[in-house]
C-alpha cells in the first residue's frame, strides 16, 4: 500500500510542471483585451504580448509613415527640422572650436562659421528629406511595412511561440516533474510514509 501511495508523486509533480508552463503561456497571451471590474483595471490585462503588440506596430508605422510625412512638411514640431537644427548647432559648435584665426576680424569669422554650418544643415536637409525617402520608395520598404502590419498578428506570434517555445518547454518541464516525482517517491519510500 505504501508503494501505491508513492506512485501519486509522479502525476502530481508532472501536473504542477504542466500548470506552470501553461500559466506562463496564459500570462503572455491571455486575456487579449483589457478587463475592468467596476471601472478598475485588473492587473496584467491584457497579456504581455497583446499589450505590446499594438505599441510595436504603431512605432513602426510612426517611424516610416511619420518620417515620410515630416520630410514633406516643415514646422516647429517636425522631427526632421529638429535634426537639421541639431546638425547646424553641432557644426557651429565644432567650427567655433576649430576655426580660430587671429588675423581675420571676429565679425567676418562668425559669418564664415555660420555659412559653413548652413552648408552642413543644407547637406543634412538634402540627405534626410530627399535621399532617405528615395531609398524607402526605391526599395519598396513601405510595401514591406504594410505586409508586416498584415502578417504580424497575435495568432502569428502565438503560433511561433507554441511551435518553438511552448512545446519544448512543456516537454522539458514534464521531464523535470517526472524526475522530481521519482525522487520524491524514493524519499517517501525510504522514510516509510
Amino acid at each position: 500500500m505504501l508503494f501505491l501511495k508513492s506512485l501519486l508523486f509522479l502525476p502530481a509533480n508532472m501536473l504542477v510542471a504542466f500548470l506552470l508552463v501553461f500559466a506562463i503561456r496564459a500570462f503572455f497571451f491571455y486575456p487579449r483585451r483589457e478587463i475592468k471590474i467596476k471601472n478598475r483595471k485588473i492587473p496584467f490585462t491584457p497579456g504581455i504580448v497583446p499589450r505590446y503588440h499594438m505599441k510595436i506596430i504603431a512605432k513602426i508605422n510612426d517611424l516610416v509613415y511619420g518620417y515620410l510625412h515630416d520630410c514633406e512638411t516643415q514646422g516647429e514640431a517636425n522631427r526632421v527640422d529638429n535634426w537639421e537644427e541639431q546638425v547646424y548647432q553641432k557644426c557651429l559648435t565644432w567650427l567655433e572650436k576649430r576655426l580660430v584665426i587671429k588675423i581675420i576680424p571676429q565679425k567676418i569669422l562668425t559669418a564664415v562659421r555660420m555659412f559653413l554650418a548652413g552648408i552642413g544643415r543644407e547637406f543634412a536637409r538634402q540627405f534626410l528629406r530627399t535621399f532617405i525617402p528615395y531609398l524607402l520608395r526605391h526599395y519598396n520598404l513601405i510595401h514591406y511595412v504594410d505586409v508586416f502590419n498584415e502578417k504580424f498578428t497575435l495568432e502569428f506570434l502565438q503560433g511561433y511561440y507554441d511551435r518553438y517555445i511552448y512545446k519544448y518547454s512543456l516537454y522539458m518541464m514534464l521531464a523535470i516533474g517526472f524526475i522530481i516525482g521519482i525522487v520524491n517517491q524514493i524519499i517517501y519510500l525510504i522514510i516509510g510514509g
